[in-house]
């Protein structure tokens, strides 16, 4: 193929300018046009109806409708301030639309299962959902002698799972307390969890913040131990829930 070296020329050299024609691949004869300012006319149509072209106004604006797919009549409108107004309706019920107050805002209303309107006199139902059902062990070790312990038991109920939350250990005189855990079903080895001691007849009170959970069938022990010189019984409480 040979290359020519020579400028690039249009009909008049005065004017130096090359003349290009933009054409329809496909229908030649179809060019795009220019106008006396110099500018290229093109008309954005419907591909399926080319005489629906899209319109441009005095001001050089592209005239655009959004339109329903199913409805095309159903347009958007725009407001003076040239705001697009759409409208939030029921699907079911197309006359039921949203509001829009005097700051602009979208109003709605929320309502009950009968169709009241929640207000004072109605107000929204809420349901906390609950944790289980309530566990509380009150256990009693009776005349327990000076330097030995009383032990208590708590088996938790099939299919549950136990979440403790508080322990509570009362006597005449000091003891020591020992919260222990089975470390599974009937295999009678407890892991220690908290250890606490309380001085004469002063009554613990521990809160888990963070409860203890304990599986099925599983054991929850306390051994309380008679620090005192006599015989005192020794009273526990283990609270919690099971679900």
């Amino acid at each position: 193929m040979a290359y020519s070296a020579l400028p690039i020329k249009s009909k008049n050299d005065a004017d130096e300018l090359v003349q290009v024609k933009i054409a329809d691949g496909a229908t030649p004869a179809q060019m795009a046009k220019v106008s006396s300012g110099g500018s290229i006319q093109i008309a954005l149509s419907d591909p399926s109806t080319p005489s629906q072209q899209a319109v441009v106004d005095a001001n050089g604006s592209l005239q655009l409708k959004l339109a329903d797919a199913t409805t095309p009549s159903q347009t958007a409108k725009v407001d003076a301030n040239g705001s697009l107004q759409l409208k939030l309706a029921d699907a079911t019920t197309p006359s039921q639309t949203a509001a829009v107050d005097a700051f602009g805002s979208v109003s709605t209303s929320l309502k009950d299962g009968s169709g009241v309107a929640i207000s004072g006199s109605n107000p929204l139902p809420v349901t906390a959902p609950s944790p289980g059902s309530s566990v509380n062990d009150n256990q009693v070790s009776a005349s327990v002698a000076a330097g030995d312990s009383g032990t208590q038991d708590y088996t938790v109920t099939a299919g549950k799972t136990l979440s403790i939350n508080q322990l509570v250990v009362a006597s005449k005189g000091p003891v020591t307390v020992e919260l222990r855990i089975e470390t599974g079903v009937a295999s009678n080895v407890f892991n220690e969890v908290y250890v606490g001691i309380t001085p004469n007849g002063v009554t613990l009170i521990q809160p888990f913040p963070a409860p203890f959970q304990v599986a099925a069938g599983v054991r929850v022990r306390r051994v309380i131990s008679n620090n005192d010189t006599g015989a005192q019984s020794l009273f526990s409480l283990l609270s919690g829930f099971e679900a």
